[in-house]
This record gives structure tokens, C-alpha cells and sequence, in this order.
């Protein structure tokens, strides 16, 4: 059965490949909050969104990860949130501050 299109604001369990492993600190990172983590059924330990950096790939592709329910999608991140992140990656981009790396299959 194929999965259906992605949506703004919908995490999934994905085995990103980040741009820099060596990167040290967080400063541009937007936290996601513990109300939402719970709501997502996410796990209580801190989780960062990262608006410096992407992945490109195919959809859905070999890295998307079937959460304990065996489906690929957690929920949304609420409006207010996904608006923000989407804010911030267009600003890094008109900056040509993004990095984006590009998955194969």
C-alpha cells in the first residue's frame, strides 16, 4: 500500500542524516514542547527542530521508519509551531544559510 503524500507539519520517524555530526551547540534550534512531545507520544526527553539544514529525498523512501504502531506518522506539530519552522527555513534559504543533503535510495 503506498503512503500517502506528505503534509506540512506531520512528524514522522524518519533516520535523518545530519549535515555536520560535529556540530556543537544548538543555538537555532526550536524546541519542541513537552505538551505537544506528549500528544505526539513522543519520548520525554528534549527534542530540537533544526531550521539550518534538510533532507531531500524520494517519497516515502527507504529512511522513513514505522513508529511502535507500525505506522510512519506521529501526528502534527500544532499551527503555531509549523508556522514558525517554516518561517525560519525560508529565512535560512533567502540567506543561503540552509544546507540540505540529498538522500539516494
Amino acid at each position: 500500500m503506498a503512503l500517502p503524500l506528505p503534509q506540512p507539519g506531520q512528524v514522522i520517524r524518519y533516520a535523518y542524516l545530519w549535515w555536520s555530526e560535529a556540530r556543537v551547540g544548538r543555538e537555532d534550534g526550536i524546541e519542541i514542547p513537552l505538551p505537544t512531545k506528549r500528544r505526539l507520544g513522543l519520548d520525554a526527553e528534549r527534542s530540537w527542530i533544526v531550521t539550518t539544514e534538510l533532507n531531500q529525498s524520494t517519497w516515502p523512501g527507504p529512511d522513513i521508519r514505522p513508529t511502535t504502531s507500525g505506522e510512519y506518522l506521529y501526528g502534527y506539530l500544532p499551527e503555531k509551531l509549523m508556522r514558525l519552522v517554516l518561517e525560519q527555513v525560508k529565512k535560512r534559504a533567502r540567506e543561503k544559510l540552509l544546507k540540505a543533503v540529498t538522500r539516494t535510495e
